[in-house]
């Protein structure tokens, strides 16, 4: 479908590990190309919330590194947490991203410290 919710889009779940605490974002390789396919949900630790936890992803040309941001209390075409910088104890973690607009496409994820 060109338009999922949280309840009947695709689920992934990555774990992870940190040596230390600190402030983190991600990376992500992703392939955005359209208006229409550039969207996904996306939470560390706990599901993602609607509209809250989307990332609206810049458009991309093929896959291409984006940092994940948040739409937060913004919109579509105006993100509030941008990068989103989540604050992580040492120890395990999960990333829950599910997916929101068809052909947004997801190749890789990194967790990297925030400068």
């Amino acid at each position: 479908p060109s338009l999922t919710s949280l309840n009947d889009g695709g689920r992934a779940v990555y774990n992870f590990t940190l040596a230390n605490a600190g402030n983190y974002v991600i990376q992500a390789g992703v392939n955005a190309a359209a208006d229409d396919a550039n969207s996904l949900f996306l939470n560390i630790d706990a599901e993602p919330q609607d509209p809250y936890m989307v990332w609206d992803i810049p458009l991309t040309s093929g896959f291409q590194d984006r940092l994940v941001s948040w739409r937060g209390n913004d919109t579509y075409n105006h993100s509030e947490f941008v990068p989103k910088v989540f604050s992580l104890s040492a120890g395990s973690h999960w990333i829950v991203v599910r997916g929101r607009e068809g052909n947004t496409l997801l190749r890789d994820l990194a967790v990297l410290p925030y400068p």
